[in-house]
């Protein structure tokens, strides 16, 4: 292996080895403010940097707490990215459609408001993204955000969503679900090969299955036609989808899922959400991975897969304290057992 993919895998693992401790994630839980929250990242966490150490802390919002975090996380990805595309990985681009599927959502939410800003993205992603930011971010209709994606592969997927009624917010974030994870698997059959490649597709696809069961079962538990809810193509089968889709309620649901590959690993009932089910699902199968495979590629998937849940445990604590909500009553944490 070259030394500079050796040099990849070795700073991912190193990264993951600064993780949130349960003992920290027990201590933020036990704040009482977002300023205590604040002092306590900046002061004993690898996220010291995203508090100045001259901010005022008398006054912290929790949205403006959440978005220094979120930014964190795009810098220390675009950091590895940027690494990547240095020493010609390929599949540095993954980083790349992620940021821009979650900075699309974002900013059609604040179009569907009338406007608003969102901090200025990287130059490395700027550089590589597909999307005007400047003209998306002046949009303050969604009609005028979907006229900014001209141009690019993202109108034609965005454009069935957005009408005259409205939007329909979750079909549109399938479908860039679906465009983000078919352009990764793309991108693994064009780039990769052997074993690889194999390991590769094979994370895409556990992924793809974990989004689309989620999918389904809140379609299932609201009483919803599944519609275009599922991105397909993973290694759930086109009849195993369709049992899951006509479930008429959350036993039958339960009970075609036992047909499937993952009978035995998802326990809903255990974990109290889906999203839980699946992102401790994903969160241990991501573990095992970044200590075991040999391969940059899927190393990259893996630490993505890690860091961003516990970005969202950390989000979820944040509520937590902000509403006075301990974080196992809310049925959060999956990075970490407290």
């Amino acid at each position: 292996m070259h030394a500079a993919e050796n040099a990849v895998l070795a700073k991912l693992r190193a990264m993951y080895a600064r993780r949130l401790t349960a003992a920290q994630f027990s201590e933020i839980l036990s704040c009482r403010t977002m300023s205590e929250v604040a002092l306590y990242l900046r002061d004993k966490t690898p996220y010291g940097g995203i508090v100045p150490v001259t901010a005022g802390l008398g006054d912290v919002h929790r949205e403006w707490l959440e978005e220094r975090l979120r930014q964190a996380s795009y810098s220390r990805f675009e950091a590895v990215g940027h690494y990547a595309f240095a020493i010609d990985a390929p599949f540095y681009r993954y980083f790349v459609l992620e940021h821009e599927a979650e900075r699309l959502i974002r900013t059609l939410s604040l179009s569907v408001r009338g406007g608003g800003a969102l901090p200025e993205a990287s130059a490395f992603f700027l550089r590589h993204s597909a999307v005007d930011w400047l003209r998306v971010g002046q949009a303050k209709t969604p009609q005028q955000w979907l006229s900014a994606l001209s141009g690019t592969p993202y109108y034609a997927l965005c454009a069935p969503f957005i009408g005259p009624e409205g939007v329909d917010m979750v079909l549109l974030d399938r479908s860039l679900e679906r465009h983000k994870m078919r352009a990764l698997l793309q991108l693994a059959d064009t780039c990769y090969g052997g074993a690889q490649h194999d390991a590769l597709r094979q994370q895409l696809m556990i992924r793809i299955d974990m989004s689309d069961i989620a999918a389904l079962y809140r379609a299932v538990l609201l009483g919803q036609r599944p519609g275009a809810a599922t991105v397909g193509g993973g290694l759930l089968t086109e009849r195993q989808l369709s049992q899951l889709s006509a479930a008429p309620d959350e036993a039958a649901f339960i009970a075609a899922l036992g047909g499937t590959r993952y009978a035995g690993k998802l326990d809903i009932a255990r974990d109290g959400s889906i999203e839980r089910t699946v992102d401790r699902y994903l969160f241990r199968l991501a573990q095992h991975t970044l200590h075991r495979t040999p391969y940059p590629s899927v190393a990259l998937l893996s630490y993505a897969t890690l860091h961003r849940t516990e970005l969202r445990d950390l989000i979820h604590s944040i509520e937590g304290v902000r509403y006075g909500v301990s974080g196992t009553a809310a049925g959060i944490l999956v990075g970490v057992e407290i």
